[in-house]
């Protein structure tokens, strides 16, 4: 299972040997449950979600899953943002292939991505 600190800001030193988290750039926060998300930096990179800290003697979280992988070869994830409520989430999309797709200003785009569906905990 793969571990990230949970203090710092370079996330290539917080996350444990052996994981498959790679070029981890952005760092997300889903402030209503405490779990932190980080998004690779390259082409076809993933998104993984990670669990706070629980109550042991390291300051590690206690587990990440990736959640999401691009696929298209040409693009990478660049940001990673959830609303205040924390049940809706998005991802930036850049360098995508859009050639199937019409120019806006005379450019291709990047893309904006809503993912709805994350379950919080009520109180």
């Amino acid at each position: 299972m793969c571990a990230l600190q949970s203090t710092g800001v370079n996330n290539n030193q917080q996350i444990s040997q052996g994981c498959e988290i790679g070029s981890g750039a952005w760092l997300a926060l889903q402030t209503v449950t405490g779990n932190s998300y980080v998004i690779e930096d390259h082409p076809n990179g993933d998104i993984w979600a990670c669990l706070p800290d629980g109550a042991d003697r390291d300051t590690k979280t206690d587990g990440c899953i990736k959640i999401l992988s691009v696929k298209d070869s040409s693009a990478e994830p660049t940001g990673f943002f959830f609303a205040p409520d924390g049940k809706t989430a998005y991802v930036n999309i850049q360098h995508s292939d859009d050639s199937n797709m019409p120019p806006l200003d005379d450019y291709g785009t990047d893309d904006l991505i809503k993912i709805t569906g994350f379950k919080v905990k009520k109180d």
